[in-house]
């Protein structure tokens, strides 16, 4: 069999339009890649402003509520006597540190998953201890 002669001609525009489809796979792949990560980052990005908006959605309920809570005059002088520690006439304000008052049980009661099953175990043993004898 003969081989054919290609020509150069030939040889060259194969080349070139070789070149210049690869070129411009890797284009449009560049491109895919570039705007298929900007939508996944706005659809983060949607997510993280929805809960945001939620977020400010409870607050302005709540603040719409204090506002009407703050259109009453009694619940205004309540609020400025806790808050701000005014006082009627003859009345005495008595400051308690909350803090210190419930310090001493809450360091009590913070062993007490570890002590009430060694208080069982050891009556266990005193029990034991006291039919054995």
């Amino acid at each position: 069999m003969a081989k054919k002669k290609i020509s150069k001609s030939c040889i060259f525009r194969l080349i070139s339009y070789g070149v210049f489809s690869l070129c411009l796979i890797i284009y449009f792949i560049f491109v895919a890649t570039t705007y298929s990560y900007r939508i996944v980052s706005l659809r983060n990005q949607e997510k993280e402003l929805q809960a945001k908006l939620e977020g400010l959605t409870t607050d302005e309920k709540s603040l719409k509520t204090e506002i009407t809570k703050l259109n009453d005059p009694e619940y205004v002088a309540s609020y400025a006597r806790e808050h701000y520690q005014y006082s009627r006439d003859g009345e005495y304000i008595i400051q308690i540190n909350q803090e210190k008052t419930i310090a001493p049980y809450q360091s009590a009661f913070e062993n007490l998953p570890i002590m009430i099953p060694a208080v069982m175990i050891l009556g266990i043993v005193t029990i034991k201890l006291i039919r054995k004898k």
